[in-house]
């Protein structure tokens, strides 16, 4: 695992370094005419050629090592197409259904059901894991995390239920009843 964010580490910095020290990039100027900068990154590009010797782990390995696989074919899933902006992200923040009618949306709030439902996943994730890190470390975090779970549960009780009960309460939030 170390040797994976080893890997993105290095090849992150080079992807930005490399177009600084080339120059042009009014937004990388810290990196032009830099001797320390260009050190760095001839240091990055010997450490990714050593590195490269071993593959990295696909994303896919390293949440089945964590034993997380049912969150990466679900939740991770559902949270990279809205990050990456995936078709199916794009038809669910973007087309209306109302009966047989498509209707584009472009500047349009976001539903609080799908803004409750993706935070709920990404709190989720970020629970779990933070769950197994302690856990694997031995640390005395388990109340804290013990209260992440609560509020958790909290929050899809607020947010998640209600919604489910009373599917018109975005249309009643929106138009002030």
């Amino acid at each position: 695992m170390m040797l994976s964010i080893t890997v993105q580490n290095s090849t992150g910095w080079i992807k930005l370094a490399q177009h600084g020290v080339a120059g042009g990039n009014p937004f990388l100027q810290g990196f032009e005419n830099n001797p320390e900068a260009a050190a760095l990154l001839a240091q990055h590009r010997v450490d990714l050629d050593a590195l490269s010797l071993t593959p990295p782990l696909s994303v896919y390995e390293r949440f089945r090592r964590a034993g997380m696989e049912d969150i990466y074919r679900s939740v991770y899933n559902s949270l990279c197409n809205e990050t990456h902006n995936n078709i199916r992200a794009l038809t669910n923040r973007h087309l209306r259904v109302e009966g047989e009618n498509l209707e584009l949306v472009i500047f349009d709030q976001p539903e609080a059901e799908g803004l409750a439902s993706t935070l709920s996943s990404f709190i989720g994730i970020l629970v779990r894991g933070s769950s197994i890190i302690h856990d694997y470390f031995g640390t005395d975090a388990r109340a804290v995390i013990n209260a992440s779970v609560d509020e958790h549960q909290a929050f899809i009780n607020h947010y998640e239920e209600p919604m489910q009960q009373e599917p018109a309460l975005v249309e009643k939030n929106e138009t002030g009843g």
